[in-house]
């Protein structure tokens, strides 16, 4: 038999037959990469593969003293999530140049925006992840809360 060939995205892929003089050509499962690939080309899922379900944040409580940089935000747990990302924003958009982002494990926690300290209006959003095979699979953000003063 011969070994795989990979092929640069602009060539045209061709295939050639295995020669089977001589050999006993098996039907077991190969591992290739994350997926179990048999003789065939059917591919099996495997855990890795899987998709992953990471429920939707609620936050309870979001506060500051006034024009004060420390936040102190609350929010329902969510069960089998890693950790928590945290954005705290002066605009409902969310954009960049006015947010901080903070990535935390626990469920009560105070976030430091002295970056944003002088905005009137601050806005706060969460998210759970997941590490799953190296990588972190996010939720969806939570809905938009303004900060009491």
């Amino acid at each position: 038999t011969q070994a795989p060939t990979t092929v640069a995205p602009t060539e045209k892929a061709t295939t050639v037959a295995p020669t089977t003089k001589g050999t006993d050509i098996s039907t077991n499962p190969v591992t290739i990469g994350n997926k179990e690939t048999s003789v065939d080309n059917t591919k099996k899922e495997t855990s890795a593969d899987q998709k992953v379900m990471i429920n939707k944040a609620k936050i309870k409580v979001a506060k500051r003293k006034h024009k004060s940089a420390k936040i102190k935000v609350s929010f329902k747990k969510i069960s089998g999530v890693t950790g928590y990302q945290i954005r705290v924003s002066s605009t409902k958009k969310f954009t960049k140049k006015k947010t901080i982002t903070k990535f935390v494990s626990k469920t009560n926690v105070k976030v430091y925006a002295r970056k944003l300290k002088k905005a009137k209006k601050l806005y706060v959003q969460v998210r759970g992840y997941k590490i799953v095979g190296g990588k972190k699979v996010y939720g969806l953000w939570s809905g938009k809360k303004k900060v009491k003063k």
